[in-house]
């Protein structure tokens, strides 16, 4: 492949280097890259609910690799509370559900390397490594509303974050402004989300890959209107 098809093809916004260029060729055509809003997906017919979540967050030997505070919980636990275990395990199959068919909407896979906002700045998922974490590394200032978090990735491209931490301060309303003001493609929305037990969602995602609007960031709501 010659190097004007080439850049046509990876659709970079830009002519190649001028040595790269085929003579007599014009270059005046291309154009900015446009974000590809992803389409809604559904499910395989008959795909169970083990099935498809696995293709979005993974298997174990035992099932699927769900975030913390999404796995069925153990019967062990409600020994002698046998309905507070029904209770329970209804509540997290429908948090199951609804995480699941929201990822499913929106093409996105869980990863285990997003960390914080300055993943969502890269173009491969790779966890920081130059002690410039702003989640792990002091002085933290994403730590507070990164809670119970999950990354995702569209495309293999970090594609955006989830967290459902207990409170959002004032500092960390403002921490989260700061990000969409440093960084012009990303976005911030709020919901009451897939954790519960009085957790805000907070969806943090790129809009060059998801698009300027990403809805249903509550998630249980979503759930209900689906039924």
């Amino acid at each position: 492949m010659d190097a004007g098809n080439r850049d046509r093809v990876r659709d970079i916004g830009r002519a190649p280097a001028p040595e790269d260029r085929v003579p007599g060729r014009s270059y005046s055509t291309l154009r900015p890259a446009q974000p590809v809003i992803p389409q809604p997906k559904r499910p395989k017919p008959g795909a169970d609910l083990i099935t498809r979540a696995a293709a979005v967050f993974g298997r174990t030997t035992t099932g699927v690799t769900w975030p913390y505070g999404l796995a069925t919980p153990s019967r062990r636990n409600y020994r002698d509370r046998p309905d507070a275990y029904e209770e329970a395990v209804q509540r997290a199959q429908e948090a199951q559900e609804a995480v699941t068919a929201w990822a499913e909407r929106y093409g996105l896979r869980s990863s285990q390397s997003g960390c914080c906002p300055r993943w969502l700045e890269r173009t491969t998922s790779r966890r920081c490594r130059d002690e410039g974490c702003t989640h792990f590394d002091a002085p933290r200032p994403d730590a507070e509303w990164l809670d119970h978090t999950v990354a995702w990735l569209h495309a293999g491209r970090p594609a955006g974050l989830t967290s459902a931490p207990y409170d959002v301060s004032p500092e960390s309303r403002e921490r989260l402004s700061w990000w969409t003001r440093s960084v012009p493609e990303l976005r911030v929305a709020q919901g009451t989300g897939w954790y519960g037990f009085g957790t805000t969602q907070i969806l943090m995602w790129r809009s060059d890959i998801l698009g300027d609007e990403v809805d249903s960031t509550d998630l249980r709501k979503d759930l209900a209107a689906r039924q």
